[in-house]
């Protein structure tokens, strides 16, 4: 009886994992369509690594069925570590690709995750960014907890730990923070996409 507690036990694991896998796989696969010919944001996260190195992916299930049906790939931004100039960094990189990169509570979470990984790991921290902000539905549970974002930036800043904001696109209201703080900060270091970045803090200005 033991033994086939323990293989229906084994079988339901297994299934489990697999369904796990099965679950990861679809968080990867994004749309196939190149908009204005911009990279997708695992192509930039590809890009930006040491060519032939690896590096780990974090919380690659992070949103999975959070939020009922509004699909929550990686929670909205993609954050792994790995080489960059044969530096070990932190790279988060937000995916424009899931409600135009807005930030849901849980995108914030895994952010602010990534960050405090990188003070603790005294790695260079490298935000590709293009945001459409808040979520503002679900602003109650963002604004808050949303200034220990600036906490862990001058912690960081405090540390020496050289942080790094490329802008891609849009940046609305909240993101549009973390890319002054680029610009203010000695320890920060703002590089921006030529004719594609677009900062404001409510909306675009009325042509």
């Amino acid at each position: 009886m033991k033994i086939l507690s323990f293989l229906a036990s084994r079988r339901y694991v297994y299934s489990h994992i697999k369904s796990l896998f099965d679950e990861k796989w679809k968080t990867h696969s994004s749309i196939s369509a190149k908009p204005n010919s911009k990279l997708l944001p695992r192509d930039r996260i590809a890009a930006i690594f040491d060519a032939e190195s690896s590096f780990l992916e974090l919380s690659q299930l992070a949103g999975d069925q959070l939020y009922g049906n509004d699909l929550m790939k990686c929670g909205g931004i993609i954050t792994a570590v790995g080489l960059v100039s044969g530096k070990l960094c932190m790279v988060m990189c937000n995916d424009y690709t899931v409600k135009g990169g807005a930030i849901y509570p849980i995108t914030l979470k895994k952010y602010l995750r990534a960050q405090e990984i990188a003070l603790k790991c005294n790695l260079i921290s490298i935000h590709l960014t293009e945001s459409g902000g808040a979520a503002l539905p679900l602003q109650s549970e963002i604004f808050n907890e949303g200034g220990r974002n600036f906490y862990n930036i001058a912690k960081m800043s405090s540390a020496s730990l050289p942080q790094i904001t490329v802008v891609f696109g849009s940046c609305t209201a909240g993101n549009k923070y973390d890319l002054f703080f680029s610009k203010l900060n000695e320890s920060k270091c703002l590089l921006q996409v030529f004719k594609a970045l677009h900062m404001f803090l409510l909306c675009p200005r009325k042509m």
